[in-house]
């Protein structure tokens, strides 16, 4: 089979999601990747098209680009792919528009777009200082692509979300309904463990608001005085280390070149902190809790569709609870849970492709 894939995606979860999607995919079919940066690697496929976009740090300019000259690059992409009669067209989200212009202009009926997340800076609080006057004056000037991304997303005919939580936002903001296929997730027989607990606790994702870093630390005070956060930081980080010195938390910041040196990470730590704000699947809750760390999460989002409460970890609703079960977690020298399920790439791509089977090829 001959299949065509679309992104544009900077490192992080979800362009890892399609590498190891395409190291199953590659072995029985032929992969065309089109993009705007080559992020991944050539051997892993028959073809790169790179299609250059230089975004500038402009907010005008910024705008300008992506309604006019981002719609025509999509455009002539769609022309490309559809000169080529793919069998199948996978196509992902865009950094900028979430929902990507292709969606609009690709002919070849046979493909899926993969919906993660809608623009979340239009429908949620996603920085610290989201109502200040300079962010609000930005988000006003940036409207558009809250309506260029829902026009966008409203051409998809086949869609794929990565949990119940975010087919019901597609529905609620979009009118627009699903398949939900989670993303590297496999159930398994339920497989009790039994680890030590060296009471280190870990927390993994950038140094902003959505990752939820300010709410461990405000769990954290006055019972443990240290955590190691793994993650870039942003523009946001200095809020962080001002929230941690304020509690007396001292943060250890960690780096990894790649998913053998995170899986070693989560094996190092005996509870792991999931709480992400609305997360829409949590790529390394799953991570987690499958390297056999004990989960601690905010009850929302798509965390409880990982996370079943007393069985592979804890669920709570508010600070107040969660420093309740936290302080009961280290008082425990041995920690008992479940493992119900497990990272399997090859399961999740077999899935994708009996949803296409099933919808979309009628050869």
């Amino acid at each position: 089979m001959k299949i065509a894939i679309y992104y544009n995606l900077e490192k992080g979860g979800a362009l890892n999601s399609i590498i190891e999607s395409i190291k199953f995919l590659r072995k029985y079919n032929k992969i065309d990747v089109y993009c705007f940066q080559k992020n991944i690697s050539k051997k892993l496929v028959n073809n790169f098209f790179i299609y250059n976009f230089k975004k500038t740090n402009n907010i005008f300019q910024d705008l300008f680009q992506i309604i006019f000259e981002l719609k025509k690059i999509n455009k002539n992409i769609a022309q490309d792919i559809d000169k080529n009669n793919y069998d199948l067209v996978l196509i992902h989200p865009c950094l900028l528009t979430q929902s990507p212009y292709i969606l609009r202009f690709l002919k070849n009926e046979k493909n899926i777009y993969f919906f993660q997340e809608p623009k979340r800076e239009f429908y949620e609080q996603t920085s610290f200082d989201y109502w200040s006057i300079k962010k609000i004056i930005t988000r006003l000037i940036r409207l558009p692509i809250k309506y260029i991304d829902k026009k966008n997303c409203k051409s998809a005919k086949n869609i794929i979300s990565n949990s119940i939580f975010t087919a019901n936002n597609l529905l609620k903001n979009y009118k627009k309904s699903s398949t939900i296929i989670y993303p590297g997730l496999k159930p398994i027989t339920p497989k009790k463990i039994t680890i030590k607990n060296n009471k280190k606790i870990l927390s993994v994702g950038l140094f902003s608001k959505l990752k939820g870093h300010d709410f461990s630390i405000e769990q954290l005070n006055n019972i443990v005085n240290k955590i190691t956060i793994l993650g870039r930081e942003t523009n946001e980080s200095q809020k962080i280390f001002n929230l941690a010195k304020q509690n007396n938390i001292s943060l250890n910041i960690a780096k990894t070149e790649n998913n053998k040196e995170k899986d070693n990470y989560y094996k190092n730590y005996s509870i792991y902190l999931a709480n992400n704000q609305s997360e829409p699947f949590g790529i390394t809750t799953l991570e987690s809790t499958s390297n056999n760390c004990l989960v601690l999460g905010k009850n929302e989002g798509g965390t409880p569709e990982i996370i079943k409460n007393g069985i592979n970890g804890y669920l709570y609703s508010d600070v107040y609870e969660a420093k309740k079960i936290l302080k009961q977690i280290l008082s425990q020298k041995e920690l008992t849970f479940y493992q119900i399920n497990t990272i399997d790439w090859k399961y999740t791509t077999n899935k994708i492709l009996e949803y296409y089977n099933r919808h979309i090829n009628h050869d």
